[in-house]
């Protein structure tokens, strides 16, 4: 990956970390507002960051699901190679008696 990519990649994940906590913040602030009813813009922007917060929990839960999955594949693939033995015919043996 270049180094232009890998700045715009952590620039992004910067406004995710951003985003993630003024989506915390926000509900909290106006936790204790006096709702007008239905249509009420301070229960929609509630609204708004608990679904924020809820799709970022998931991308972390899958991320994290990933990473382990990955591991514990190289490490099957890494013990599969070292037992399984490859069969001369694989290496092009002649077994003559």
């Amino acid at each position: 990956m270049s180094r232009s990519r890998r700045t715009a990649a952590w620039f992004l994940v910067g406004l995710l970390v951003l985003a993630g906590l003024f989506s915390v913040f926000e509900p909290a602030r106006e936790a204790h507002h006096d709702c007008s009813g239905k249509g009420c813009r301070v229960c929609a922007r509630i609204a708004v960051a608990q679904d924020l917060l809820r799709t970022i929990s998931l991308a972390a839960c899958a991320v994290c699901l990933s990473g382990v999955l990955r591991r514990f594949v190289c490490r099957a693939r890494r013990s599969i190679r070292f037992s399984v033995r490859p069969a001369p015919a694989l290496w092009k043996v002649r077994l003559l008696n």
